[in-house]
């Protein structure tokens, strides 16, 4: 068998081995982390999420946010953080993942296109450095939606109490 005989059947080979071959499963291709650099950076540093990251909280099912807590136990953690702060502060960083939580959550960020990835990129930068994000994160880049989101509800919740 010459030298072009031999690459041509290695090729076939290789092809129905399924080096190209088409395997009959179609692959959904995983929608884009929506968010920041810093967002993108921490979710790619995580476990691949059980959610869709990109779709936001106000759209969110019950089920999908269901699913965002069982995974952030895993790649994050799903307990209550607390630290002393250098500065004399505690901080306590609260997992939210009771169903009252969720509820609340869901229609707190109303208001906001805050993404479930966004906020589980906040959750995981808050918890590895507690002391660091201020109040609700506004200080680490992977909170910038979070904070901000916040933020609007509080506005929000203020100006309806102004006659």
């Amino acid at each position: 068998m010459g030298l072009r005989a031999s690459t041509s059947r290695v090729l076939a080979v290789l092809w129905v081995a399924g080096c190209g071959a088409s395997t009959g499963q179609s692959v959904t291709p995983r929608p884009p982390i929506v968010g920041n650099e810093a967002v993108r950076t921490r979710m790619a540093s995580l476990p691949e999420p059980t959610f869709a990251a990109s779709t936001e909280i106000r759209a969110a099912t019950m089920e999908d946010l269901r699913a965002y807590c069982a995974w952030q136990a895993r790649a994050i953690g799903s307990y209550d953080v607390e630290a002393a702060c250098r500065d004399g502060s505690n901080v306590r960083i609260a997992t939210a993942c009771g169903e009252d939580d969720l509820e609340a959550m869901h229609e707190g960020m109303a208001i906001c296109a805050l993404t479930i990835g966004e906020w589980a990129a906040c959750v995981a930068a808050r918890r590895e450095a507690p002391c660091e994000g201020g109040v609700f994160g506004e200080r680490l880049p992977e909170c910038e939606a979070f904070a901000g989101c916040i933020a609007a509800a509080m506005e929000e919740g203020e100006g309806a109490a102004v006659p």
